[in-house]
């Protein structure tokens, strides 16, 4: 059987974006073995006067032939004439050849060089160029395929792995007090899409699985606490794509907590979230009407993910029992009684300051169990 040597090189062709691509190929002529002994047929051509009659000619080469074993002479029946020459031999076997670019399904995506008209008896060497715009994705690998059809219709191919150069897009994310901060590049300035999933769930976009394909981003989140488990581990994953299919994957753990300016106690349990649900209440113990409560305490805990200054405190009168006066202050020796409280120091993030609260109670307070609420606001440093 014919052999042919097909010759595309080892390992995979790696190739750039926004640039077409060369692929060289070799291939060598058919190298033939007893077994591709056949016949090959000639015809005559139309009777011709010489000097010795009519005559008839066939184009034959001995050339064609490794080894010529034999002639039969094929006779038309009704004429009585010979119209063919049936050459038994080993022939010099010609091919044909084509280059055929592979999509990652495995179908041909384009055919860059189809098969010749004629034959060819010669050694190939070629490189052709192949336009990257035919790869659309970096996940997959295409390929280039080379096919040969030799004169006696034996096929042989050979193929070789195509693989875009594609860097990863980059994602650095981190939260606190509730806000997420996320920033993703990709160095080669490709358009990406992501989505931001927290314990599973996506959180953005809101309206579907991915957002649209974009420009890399910095940009902020705000994750409500109704969304996050307070006091748990919470998982935030970022998922990013580029335009050419490759991926990559952030994922960070935090503690979920309440934001803002918040009321705790001395073993940081919120009296309250920063969406208005009571979730403790300071107990006063029994008061007598027309006595004073003994003096306590909750901490205003900074958790608004700055450094704040002018912290304002004053007691909401909407449905404030009659009879009825808070005494409060930032320290003792300042107990003011329903007006509102100033504290211009700065106070940073994530530290907390002691608010005192006293209750006094009319002689004819009717209530035998109240609530009331505490405002709060304070002016961010950087403003």
């Amino acid at each position: 059987m014919a052999k042919v040597n097909i010759d595309i090189g080892k390992g995979r062709l790696l190739v750039n974006k926004n640039k077409d691509f060369e692929f060289s190929f070799k291939i060598d002529k058919p190298i033939t073995e007893d077994s591709d002994t056949w016949y090959k047929e000639y015809i005559y051509s139309e009777k011709e006067s010489t000097g010795n009659g009519d005559g008839s000619f066939i184009n034959f080469n001995f050339d064609d032939y490794i080894r010529v074993d034999s002639f039969d002479e094929d006779i038309d029946d009704e004429e009585k004439d010979i119209d063919k020459l049936r050459v038994n031999g080993l022939v010099k076997l010609g091919y044909k050849y084509k280059v055929d670019f592979i999509n990652t399904d495995g179908s041909v995506l384009q055919t860059i060089k189809d098969y010749q008209d004629k034959f060819t008896y010669i050694d190939v060497n070629e490189t052709i160029t192949i336009p990257i715009n035919l790869i659309t994705t970096s996940v997959n690998s295409y390929k280039v395929k080379v096919a040969v059809i030799t004169e006696n219709k034996k096929e042989f191919s050979k193929e070789k792995e195509v693989i875009l150069y594609n860097e990863k897009p980059t994602i650095i994310a981190t939260i606190d007090a509730g806000k997420l901060h996320y920033e993703i590049d990709d160095s080669e300035g490709d358009l990406i899409k992501y989505q931001i999933k927290l314990n599973g769930r996506i959180i953005y976009p809101i309206d579907g699985e991915y957002t649209a394909f974009q420009k890399p981003l910095s940009n902020n989140l705000l994750i409500k606490s109704t969304d996050m488990i307070v006091n748990k581990l919470n998982t935030i994953i970022i998922n990013v794509q580029d335009n050419w299919g490759e991926t990559n994957q952030f994922i960070y753990t935090f503690m979920g907590e309440y934001t803002g300016l918040l009321f705790i106690d001395d073993k940081n349990k919120y009296y309250s979230n920063n969406i208005g649900d009571i979730l403790k209440k300071l107990d006063f113990g029994k008061i007598l009407a027309g006595t004073r409560s003994d003096m306590k305490y909750v901490y205003i805990y900074n958790n608004c993910g700055q450094d704040i200054k002018d912290l304002s405190v004053c007691i909401n009168k909407n449905n404030f029992p009659k009879e009825l006066t808070i005494h409060y202050g930032f320290n003792l020796e300042n107990i003011m009684d329903d007006n509102e409280q100033l504290h211009k120091e700065l106070l940073k993030d994530k530290e907390k300051i002691k608010l005192y609260l006293q209750v006094e109670l009319g002689l004819e307070f009717e209530y035998s169990d109240f609530t009331f609420e505490i405002d709060t606001q304070a002016t961010p440093v950087n403003e």
